[in-house]
């Protein structure tokens, strides 16, 4: 008698690690493991492929990681081969608001506003995780300027919404002293309050002030405490809501009174 053999090979069977794409950015580790299988034979499950390590993948940030598979101490009916999954995490939404500041008042010099806030971040992270985005906005002038916020960030898809700064016209007041009767007067405009008493003037570069003698009466109304008091007309040398031909005004103590009539056109 001479023995035969009888020889059963392995069967081919294919491990791909797991794979997700529904991951959202948390700030926290998220992670894949396990893994299925194709080829198995006679209803067999991945359960029978015992030993095959599924190390999987991890990850915090937004990106895309490697899950892999490998035959570990599998040494069993199959022949494996394998595949990589995949790990997504995508970005999360968050919206980003520029900065506004709208008390600011003309000074003639250039003023500013920067910074930003940032709504829909997660696990507790504030807007200083975000530091690919800038807020900035400046002027000069009285008016409205826009701050605005740029930039990108790795982990969230980001909206981002200007801000607003606000330049108001300073309450301008006459700070140079009258010459005698006669003359005509350049007077300067300087960003301070006037007297509580006074009317205040819209903000303009010059205003031409020309003076003529006040008669009789009006000096007797003046009383000498107060000077000699003369009729003023008033000129603003750039427009403004005022017109280019004020009301009379009057030299009290060496500066100029508007009568209280005058509208406040501020």
């Amino acid at each position: 008698f001479v023995n035969g053999n009888l020889s059963i090979s392995k069967a081919n069977a294919v491990v791909t690690a797991n794979s997700d794409t529904s991951k959202i950015y948390t700030g926290l580790a998220q992670s894949v493991s396990g893994f299925s299988a194709t080829g198995l034979v006679n209803g067999e499950t991945a359960s029978v492929l015992s030993g095959v390590t599924a190390s999987g993948a991890s990850g915090t940030n937004a990106g895309s990681y490697t899950a892999t598979a490998g035959v570990g101490s599998y040494n069993g009916n199959y022949t494996l081969s394998f595949v990589n999954g995949n790990l997504s995490i995508s970005k999360a939404n968050a919206v980003v608001t520029a900065n506004s500041d709208t008390s600011k008042i003309y000074t003639g010099l250039a003023q500013s506003v920067s910074g930003f806030s940032a709504t829909g971040l997660v696990n507790g992270e504030t807007a200083s995780v975000l530091s690919g985005v800038t807020a900035s906005g400046s002027g000069t002038n009285a008016g409205s300027y826009n701050v605005v916020a740029t930039g990108t960030d790795s982990n969230y898809n980001l909206t981002l919404n200007n801000g607003t700064l606000t330049i108001n016209p300073a309450a301008p007041t006459l700070v140079s002293a009258m010459p005698a009767l006669g003359f005509n007067a350049i007077v300067q405009l300087q960003s301070e309050n006037l007297r509580s008493d006074w009317k205040t003037l819209n903000p303009s570069t010059t205003i031409t002030l020309t003076q003529s003698p006040g008669t009789a009466s009006d000096d007797a109304a003046s009383g000498s405490a107060h000077g000699t008091r003369a009729n003023v007309t008033m000129d603003i040398g750039t427009p403004g809501t005022l017109g280019t031909l004020g009301p009379t005004l009057q030299i009290v103590n060496g500066g100029v009174r508007l009568p209280d009539t005058m509208a406040n056109n501020n």
